[in-house]
């Protein structure tokens, strides 16, 4: 969707001969014209801004809070999205059925059969990993209605999207996972769609913004609006990379925090480690008042807990 807006091609699924971005195999993949490959959709959009249709707030206080909503969408709202397409039959028989399509071409009903077992047999068995359990569950789903209430409150304050009028990579992150959450996946798109119908609207709407306005006069101070997204973050994602940061360094294979929904737990990973550091790193290297902007968008949510000094392991 950032694509179409930023106006860059997209290859076909049978492209030869491109080299694959260093890691595991993820998707977007993007070649750049020297044929330097890109696999992390956080870097895709810093390397491929462009000051005319930037994704990116003036001022680099705002551009951190953009930052840090983009961080909680691509690993906190992704939870959701995993969880409720691989917990619920329904979801989970439409998108054993639909998503080996993608990738394969399926030439007879076994080979649909089978594909669609060994696609849903291997996720829902991933989803320990991602923290979905019996006990994590209603958090995950807590969180998911917050958030939808959230949005629909924003937008009803005159926003567009998060930022003011014109997209921002919070948006498109935010959109990654709420383009199945609301469009794709039966249980919460019913959700979406008796909580927050303008939020289901709004997702359909970024569908396309190839021809969207891109004015500086289009972005505008939201924090008064999103602060209650914040406190959602504070809730869940922030406890989240505190503990799982000190667990990683002291050699803990697992993480629980205990939330106002409840208990969650979950394997303990060195990349969610990785990006509480960047994120740190950013908000330590902000200008005064910049950092002072942000402080004062954070207090109290809870997300500020993220920045405050700690005492070394």
């Amino acid at each position: 969707i950032w694509r179409r807006y930023r106006n860059v091609t997209r290859g076909g699924r049978d492209d030869r001969g491109f080299k694959r971005p260093p890691g595991p195999p993820l998707l977007p993949n993007v070649i750049l014209p020297g044929g330097e490959p890109l696999g992390d959709s956080t870097y895709i959009l810093r390397k491929l801004d462009v000051p005319d249709r930037s994704i990116y707030p003036p001022g680099a206080g705002a551009a951190f809070l953009c930052d840090l909503l983009e961080d909680f969408a691509d690993e906190w709202c992704t939870k959701c999205m995993f969880h409720y397409r691989w917990v619920y039959d329904e979801d989970k028989a439409k998108a054993a059925a639909i998503l080996p399509n993608f990738a394969t071409r399926v030439t007879s009903d076994e080979m649909q059969a089978n594909l669609a077992k060994a696609v849903g047999d291997r996720q829902i068995g991933r989803l320990g990993v991602v923290g979905s359990n019996p006990q994590s569950g209603h958090v995950i789903e807590s969180s998911y209605i917050a958030i939808l209430e959230v949005l629909k409150d924003h937008f009803h304050g005159g926003n567009g999207f998060l930022f003011g009028r014109r997209p921002s990579a919070a948006d498109f992150a935010l959109f990654g996972q709420l383009s199945q959450l609301v469009l794709f996946d039966p249980t919460p798109s019913r959700l979406a769609a008796e909580v927050a119908p303008n939020v289901v609207a709004w997702v359909w709407n970024m569908v396309d913004l190839s021809g969207h306005s891109a004015l500086p006069s289009d972005w505008e101070d939201t924090t008064p609006t999103l602060r209650p997204l914040f406190t959602v973050l504070g809730i869940t994602y922030a406890p989240l990379l505190l503990a799982n940061d000190r667990a990683v360094k002291m050699g803990q294979k697992t993480v629980t925090v205990h939330t106002p929904w409840g208990s969650w737990t979950q394997p303990s990973f060195k990349y969610q480690s990785k990006c509480l550091a960047q994120l740190q790193q950013t908000y330590n290297s902000l200008p005064g008042p910049d950092k002072a902007f942000v402080d004062s968008a954070l207090v109290g949510t809870g997300a500020d807990k993220l920045f405050l000094p700690r005492t070394k392991l």
